[in-house]
């Protein structure tokens, strides 16, 4: 044994430990004395916890005799976060310390009562003071109560605020005001402000809600200036921006380490073992961490759905995390682990450095003391940073002395997890993996040091602290020194300090508890890396030596030498394939087929959505709307524009009338332009940075005017109309537009004062008997008058809310459902990914062509992105600069070049670690061969696809009753400047995606080969092609028939027409996502749109004759 201890400690080694005493001692010196002064705490004065507090609320409730046994009961500690951030920024954390809390009720015990399925639920604020902040009961729509009038329900509730409350009435001043029929009863909201409570243009107000007779909810809050919320979003929007860029380059990094992975598994130099450990580690904490999360989940309960489906949803979004996350190690550590074995041979290895002889050694002694030293060291310079650069104008927001985490089970794995997952992930990232790549790639070792630290150091620049670039440049230049530290100790040292700094952080306010089981686990998890060190420092004290490190280096452990490519010399052209082409009847079954397809097509019957017709152009529905608001009296000039098409169905509103009355009566609501329009040009006009912005919703079919909307700074000035002249004002402009209001009741009516203007909104309903009715379904019109001007008209559809609620909750089947579904595509990737990995390390994997097809993927998605440029344009946020709106708008279009382009490689070369000959397609010789039969197989899958349209058709035409309502399906890629340019990418991905899906369907079939596995795959197909959408049996066997009608052609079409072809599954896929997108784009009547579709139809069916003809000629 001896033997092996062959180091000691060196003179060197004592200065060393006297020099990270000294560095620790002074951190913690300063730690001690300046921390709360860099980061100063927000102030709660705790005068009940979270259990002393419940008492409290469920006395208030007793005293309204509202019940609550039975209830589960859920609770947790809340605030608003807007409020506090503008209170801290705009009287200083002093000042705002002495209102939260007392002139301002921000922080709150949330208690609350409910049952699953069942609409009533109570919830009660408590602050920590003892006062009752907030309370709200929710009752079901149906519910009965009195119809008091506005006058009587507010004097009602001002009675409550003087009686129960303490407020005093002189005080309040009325804003707002809120009446809502319900079947049985009204419901009244008012709000109120409190005079002399404003704090730089923010409100202190009370509201109180009235159901029936019964005053049932009540809350205090403090209303942020919308001015402010805006400029706070577009300074935020400065960190994003920065984050989503080096988002970018985090992307580029992550692409180079899976190129090296895919380099070191052709070498058989990557160690499996190592990563499977540190992603098992991941896995277990993050599924921990996450389950431990349960009781913050339960306070956000959706009692739609059932208990049961809450807890598979909790578990299975606690293990599909924990997999996606521990996917992610596994990642990095494979590409990282080689790249760091093999520049720095002299450091311990990152696969023994964690065993018995790893610890054992004096490097890991250095290391880890190091690491600790580091993490003392860092604390010390952030204060230090952060103190420098307060005093030059930074700023963060103030800390929460408390967390919802200390009333967990094991509060202690969130410590756990909040120092491995940051520690391992970013440390094989940004230091094992990034330095030395960027050093083979630059060639300059300082400069791959700056590049690792700074991007690290700029990927955290999305906290809230300011300027935008303070936490990047505070990290980037840790970053520097963590660098330094790996460089001289190895990886161990800033993975420790990582650790270290991280946990301390997750584990600061167990450390500050009176709990002992908080403050003693808090203190293990967080310091739980001194541990080794301790066993290090035990053993080399009881043997005053080490081990050798001779065992546990990166050069013990070596790297596989780089291949060296051998000149080898022309292959002779390999023989032609066995192919045994298809017989005669194989042609007439497939022109059958399509002529039975295009016969059911052309006789099928209508289905919903196929009333919608874009018959007038984005430009002139953009004209059309423009005009509209001049006639109105709005100015558009100086505003920009961006057209998209516009779904106006409510999915479950549109469920109850297809399932209550049928297919005729859904289209009846959403085609007549008097009812809901189902579809539009929706057109925006807006100017940067500004709030005030309009839309406008026109007909497609005859460019009428359906539908618009004003958006108004909440400071705009206006009239103060009362609620007749407003209400007098709104009809006006509905009738003007064709509506009879004698066919409708005002059911709702709301009144609220802005600063200098005030706003009513109006929503009738359709009255039983007439046309806007549909059993309990009904059309609602709404306006609003903004000052004096109409500023808002719409329509909506109201259902029964218990129909809804069913409709909307989630139950066991669907919970089964996605979880089978998600299963079943992880199980896939998984398997598609060995499969690629094993063919790889055996060399038969032509990596080059898979790259090829990349680059084509990545530059169709190119064209895309540009063609998609309206799409973008209508999505930007007034809020931020279009500078850097553009700015993300380029970033995320270049991550989705990368990811097209690598999804499209792992496709390819999955085919072609399935079959190795795939290639063949490329050679003229074998696609003469393959052509006439993949021309009909084409044929075969087009006609076989229209008929199982057509079977699907009549499904919902005879069978509202019982079936899923299938969505209205706009025409493709609408939105786009040319819409046939994004149909042909389509196209080419989906031959290459959908015939690698099928490709490796095939090839799991024929691996599967014991009695069990095949009956497996099928059901677990099946499955996931259900509807997690239903909610009745016959839903799902509805939408189950096609499904296994589609399984089965799908089978039938690979066993007769497919088989060996691979040229046939390329062209049957591109072929039938080409007319489909055809038959979308055409039947407009637009002219640009019908010519589209011609385009694309001309190209499948010149592909189909292309191939038939090459194939007749080779004949």
């Amino acid at each position: 044994m001896r033997a092996h201890m062959t180091d000691t400690l060196r003179p060197r080694d004592y200065r060393f430990i006297a020099i990270c005493a000294l560095i620790s001692g002074a951190s913690l010196w300063i730690g001690v004395r300046y921390f709360y002064r860099a980061f100063p705490e927000a102030s709660i004065d705790f005068q009940v916890t979270r259990e002393s507090s419940q008492p409290i609320a469920e006395r208030f409730l007793a005293s309204h005799e509202i019940p609550i046994s039975g209830y589960r009961h859920a609770a947790r500690f809340q605030f608003d976060e807007d409020a506090k951030l503008f209170l801290e920024r705009e009287l200083g954390l002093e000042r705002a310390n002495a209102i939260m809390g007392r002139e301002v009720k921000l922080w709150r015990w949330g208690h609350r009562w409910y049952r699953p399925l069942e609409r009533e639920e109570v919830t009660v604020e408590v602050t920590p003071r003892g006062e009752i902040a907030s309370f709200q009961h929710l009752l079901p729509e149906d519910g009965r109560g009195a119809d008091l009038s506005a006058e009587a329900a507010r004097s009602l509730a001002e009675s409550f605020l003087v009686l129960e409350m303490r407020h005093s009435i002189v005080a309040l001043e009325y804003l707002a005001s809120q009446t809502q029929k319900r079947p049985n009863r009204t419901d009244h909201d008012f709000t109120w402000k409190y005079a002399g409570r404003e704090y730089r243009g923010a409100t202190y107000r009370v509201s109180v809600k009235v159901q029936g007779d019964r005053v049932d909810g009540y809350s205090e809050f403090l209303k942020v200036p919308e001015e402010w919320s805006r400029s706070y979003a577009r300074l935020r929007s400065l960190n994003e921006t920065t984050t989503i860029v080096d988002s970018l380059l985090f992307v580029l990094i992550l692409l180079a380490l899976l190129v090296t992975i895919g380099r070191r598994v052709r070498r058989k130099d990557v160690r499996w073992k190592t990563a499977l450990v540190f992603a098992s580690v991941a896995l277990v904490l993050q599924f921990l961490a996450s389950l431990n999360n349960f009781p913050l989940a339960e306070y956000g309960f959706d009692t739609k759905g059932s208990w049961g489906s809450f807890i598979g949803r909790t578990f299975l979004s606690a293990l599909f995390s924990g997999l996606g996350l521990g996917g992610l190690i596994l990642v990095l550590t494979a590409g990282a682990e080689p790249l760091y074995r093999e520049a720095y041979p002299e450091h311990l290895s990152i696969s023994r450095m964690f065993t018995w002889h790893g610890i054992r050694t004096r490097s890991f002694f250095i290391g880890s003391l190091a690491g600790i030293t580091l993490s003392f060291f860092f604390v010390a310079y952030v204060i230090c940073f952060y103190l420098a650069a307060n005093r030059l104008g930074a700023w963060a927001p103030a800390e929460v002395p408390y967390t919802d985490l200390l009333n967990t089970r094991v509060p202690w794995v969130f410590v756990l997890f909040g120092g491995f997952f940051p520690a391992v992930s970013e440390e094989w990232m940004f230091r094992a993996y990034a330095i030395p790549y960027f050093r083979q790639l630059f060639r300059y070792r300082w400069l791959a040091v700056f590049l690792a630290s700074f991007i690290w150091g700029f990927g955290h620049a999305n906290y809230p602290n300011q300027p935008f670039f303070i936490r990047g440049i505070e990290v980037g230049i840790a970053g520097l020194v963590f660098s330094w530290a790996m460089l001289r100790f190895g990886i161990l040292a800033p993975l420790v300090a990582h650790y270290s700094i991280d946990a301390f952080y997750s584990a600061f306010l167990f450390l500050r508890s009176d709990n002992l089981y908080l403050v003693t686990t808090g203190a293990v998890t967080a310091g739980i890396n001194l541990i080794p060190l301790l066993v290090a420092t035990g053993a080399y004290l009881a043997t005053r030596a080490f081990r050798s490190e001779a065992e546990v280096s990166n050069a013990a452990e070596g790297t596989a030498p780089p291949e060296v490519e051998e000149p080898v010399a022309a292959a002779a052209a390999a023989p032609l394939p066995d192919y045994a082409p298809l017989a005669r009847a194989a042609a007439v079954t497939a022109l059958v087929l399509v002529a039975a397809g295009v016969g059911l097509a052309l006789t099928a019957p209508r289905r919903f959505g196929d009333f919608r017709y874009f018959r007038v152009a984005a430009r002139d529905a953009a004209g059309a709307a423009a005009r509209f608001l001049t006639e109105q009296g709005f100015d558009t000039s100086g505003y920009r524009r961006a057209t998209q098409p516009n779904e106006r169905v409510d999915e479950v509103g549109a469920q109850y009338v297809y399932t209550s009355a049928g297919l005729a009566a859904l289209d009846r609501i959403y085609s007549d332009p008097h009812l809901i329009p189902g579809v539009s040009w929706q057109t925006r006009f807006f100017k940067p940075l500004e709030k005030e912005e309009y839309g406008v919703a026109t007909d497609p079919a005859t460019g009428r005017i359906i539908a618009f909307r004003h958006l108004l700074p909440e400071e705009a000035p206006g009239a103060d109309l009362p609620r007749e002249r407003a209400l007098e004002s709104a009809s006006g402009f509905l009738r003007d537009r064709g509506y009879d209001l004698a066919q409708y009741d005002l059911v709702e009516t709301k009144s609220e004062k802005p600063k200098q203007r005030r706003d009513t909104q109006f929503i009738w309903e359709a009255r039983k008997g007439t046309a806007g009715v549909v059993g309990d379904a009904r059309v609602r019109l709404e306006a609003a008058v903004l000052g004096d001007r109409v500023g808002v008209w719409t329509q909506t559809l109201k259902i029964p809310e218990e129909w809804r609620r069913r409709r909307e909750g989630q139950n066991l089947y669907s919970i089964s459902v996605l979880a089978v579904r998600v299963l079943f595509i992880l199980a896939l990737v998984g398997l598609a990914l060995g499969i690629v990995i094993r063919a790889t390390r055996a060399g038969r994997l032509r990596w080059k062509l898979a790259f090829a097809v990349a680059g084509a993927a990545a530059f169709l998605q190119v064209l895309t992105a540009v063609n998609s440029v309206p799409e973008f344009l209508y999505g930007y946020d007034t809020r931020i600069d279009l500078r850097l709106f553009l700015v993300t708008l380029v970033a995320g279009a270049v991550m989705a070049v990368i990811g097209v382009g690598l999804s499209a490689a792992l496709a390819a070369a999955l085919v072609l670690a399935c079959y190795p000959n795939a290639d063949l397609v490329l050679r003229g010789d074998c696609r003469r061969v393959w052509a006439t039969d993949a021309a009909l197989a084409a044929v075969a899958a087009v006609g076989g696809f229209a008929i199982l349209q057509a079977l699907a058709a009549h499904i919902q035409a005879r069978a509202a009753s019982w079936a899923l309502l299938e969505p209205i399906a706009l025409p493709a890629n609408l939105g786009s400047y040319i819409p046939a340019v994004t149909s042909l990418r389509d196209a080419a991905l989906a031959a290459l995606f959908y015939s690698a899906l099928l490709g490796i369907a095939i090839h799991l079939w024929r691996l599967a080969t014991r009695s069990w596995q095949r009956p497996l795959l099928a059901a677990a197909l099946l499955v996931s092609l259900l509807p997690a959408g239903a909610r009745r049996v016959s839903e799902v066997a509805l939408d189950a028939g096609p499904s296994l009608l589609l399984i089965g052609f799908l089978a039938w079409l690979v066993v007769r027409y497919f088989r060996n072809n691979y040229l046939a599954y390329v062209v049957s896929a591109g072929v039938l996502a080409t007319m489909r997108a055809a038959v979308s784009l055409q039947g407009q009547g637009n002219l640009t749109l019908t010519v589209q579709a011609w385009t694309l139809a001309a190209i499948g069916l010149g592909l189909v004759f292309y191939c038939w003809r090459r194939g007749r000629s080779a004949t």
